[in-house]
């Protein structure tokens, strides 16, 4: 089991407790997790859902054709320019291979007894304000002061983002439509939602003289896994795929090349307004960098993370942690109206 999902599985047994024999519940978890890791369902199949252990093999084997149909030629070919698109398929289709896999462990544990729920609508403004650090094992660490805002009205919304370094900055915004879900006057049932976006940021580095420009349009996606069963509940996934264009302006010259957006998370809500979620990011051009691998495929990846949000009233707090060729961390102060 990844690393990072540990925790959230001991906490979600922790804080659920037994709904049956603990024995029982023991048996589960540990059949979700082997042979769970390769036949998913198999902790809800021991618990004796079986519809549910059903739903979630044949999400795995979906999930599989899907890594299989946009990956493959990838594979044979060497990553010929023209088979990289297939990766928009493979990547929700690893989405959807983890998202299976972790909702077995987390139905398996009991998670829904932790009775989290999702906002059913946007806030109408909100602003955060906190630091950033990124490490890197030869510069050693850059910090910064972090900032973020956005408003809704109606379905439309529009945010700004960035931070500020010593010798380096950022600020990016983005503009968009909720295509589904809820919005503010008129909440849905639940956290499910569709949104497209354009979106664009301006980052530089002034010693290295470098400055990049980059202006992408992507799709994304939340779905609250209660929709599939109700052991499931107070869990959820999110998918965004898109494309986008970057400009690397250096003191020789400029550099252009296209982006592949491509984003899957799983997460869990903890009680009324908190909640944290584990993501893999497909983007090499973000802080973090691309994943530095002992394998052939090494910077071909993009960077893990996890991030958490949890409010209490109108105030809260936000972090992240991301992993890549560099760690970055973030840490927030939040506040929403209403």
């Amino acid at each position: 089991m990844p690393r990072a999902v540990l925790p959230i599985v001991l906490a979600v047994t922790a804080i659920a407790g037994p709904a049956r024999a603990d024995r029982d519940r023991a048996l589960a978890v540990g059949a979700a997790i082997v042979p769970g890791v390769v036949v998913h369902g198999s902790g809800h199949w021991v618990a004796e859902d079986r519809a549910m252990a059903r739903r979630l093999a044949l999400a795995e084997l979906i999930g599989l054709g899907m890594i299989a149909l946009g990956a493959l030629p990838v594979g044979i070919t060497g990553g010929a320019p023209e088979t990289l698109p297939g990766l928009a398929i493979a990547i929700p289709g690893a989405g959807l291979f983890l998202t299976s896999w972790f909702a077995d462990i987390y139905g398996a544990a009991g998670g829904a007894r932790l009775d989290g729920r999702s906002r059913t609508a946007p806030a109408l403004v909100e602003v955060e304000a906190g630091y950033l650090v990124v490490t890197d094992a030869r510069a050693g660490a850059t910090h910064a002061g972090a900032f973020a805002a956005s408003a809704w009205l109606d379905r439309g919304h529009v945010a700004i983002t960035g931070w500020v370094g010593a010798d380096a900055r950022e600020l990016g915004g983005e503009v968009g439509v909720r295509v589904l879900g809820g919005v503010r006057g008129r909440p849905a049932r639940d956290g499910s939602a569709v949104e497209l976006a354009i979106a664009g940021y301006d980052r530089r580095f002034d010693d290295d003289g470098l400055r990049a420009t980059v202006l992408a349009i992507a799709a994304r996606g939340r779905y609250e896994l209660a929709r599939v069963g109700p052991s499931l509940a107070g869990s959820f996934a999110t998918l965004e795929v898109g494309v986008g264009h970057e400009r690397l302006h250096f003191d020789a010259g400029v550099d252009a090349a296209s982006l592949l957006l491509a984003r899957f998370g799983w997460g869990v809500e903890l009680g009324d307004d908190a909640e944290v979620e584990l993501f893999y990011d497909h983007r090499r051009d973000a802080l973090a960098g691309r994943l530095v691998l002992d394998a052939g495929a090494n910077g071909f990846a993009g960077h893990v993370g996890v991030e958490g949000a949890a409010f209490r009233g109108r105030w809260g707090v936000t972090g992240s942690i991301e992993a890549g060729a560099h760690w970055v961390a973030r840490l927030a102060v939040a506040a929403r109206l209403p």
